[in-house]
């Protein structure tokens, strides 16, 4: 990671190579982390006109079922925007309404601000109509988490800097699987969810990631 005046600072991990070291974060975010995959892929849903209908429906099951989630800790969840990496990615503006209208009435103790901003330029700091730098950070860092825990599942093998994350990343997908009453003393509970759906005989089904068989894990790390 940089700072926002550009330079580069790099903390010592023991590693050699160009991802050896990051930047920590000084001080904690208080960030939560759903991850949704749609089984099939995204190409499976068909019923949608374009790519970015289908990130707009995903990422409302998303952020509903977060929502429902972790409004139940005790405190309030205030909404003031949702940010989005490039919309050149889905080749055109996303669509406010459409997520907010599938979201429905929020949960107790979940408020929406009255103008919810969706920024979807690009997450590049480095590009002059990119967002904001802390935003373009923290997308980055979703992008990081996204790709490590696709090699964590056996589904895509990692490439740096993903590999870099990867590992202790392994260790939150077993504490997943254990269940709410294997998890729920740990101080991961309810600091991230991990789901995806699938549709069946026309309904949406969902249910927790089954991990692929065709990579296995141990040979993810040997680089390490």
């Amino acid at each position: 990671m940089q700072d926002f005046k550009g330079r580069s600072y790099s903390t010592p991990t023991g590693a050699d190579g160009k991802w050896a070291a990051y930047l920590p974060f000084t001080k904690l975010i208080r960030a939560r982390f759903v991850l949704f995959r749609v089984r099939e892929g995204l190409d499976s849903l068909n019923f949608c006109h374009d790519y970015a209908a289908r990130v707009e429906t995903t990422f409302r099951m998303a952020f509903k079922g977060g929502l429902t989630l972790f409004s139940r800790e005790g405190n309030e969840l205030r909404i003031r925007s949702l940010h989005f990496d490039g919309h050149e990615h889905y080749h055109r503006r996303l669509d406010l309404h459409r997520i907010l209208k599938g979201v429905g009435k929020p949960p107790n103790r979940v408020r929406l601000n009255d103008e919810i901003e969706l920024r979807d330029d690009s997450s590049d700091h480095r590009d002059p109509s990119a967002q904001a730098y802390d935003d373009c950070q923290l997308l980055q860092l979703t992008d990081l988490l996204v790709s490590g825990f696709r090699a964590v599942l056996g589904e895509t093998a990692p490439a740096e800097p993903h590999l870099q994350v990867s590992q202790p990343l392994l260790q939150l997908a077993d504490k997943w699987k254990r269940g709410r009453k294997g998890f729920s003393n740990s101080r991961w509970f309810k600091g991230f969810c991990i789901s995806e759906g699938y549709i069946a005989n026309g309904q949406w089904q969902f249910g927790a990631i089954k991990e692929h068989k065709d990579t296995p894990r141990a040979t993810l790390f040997e680089r390490v």
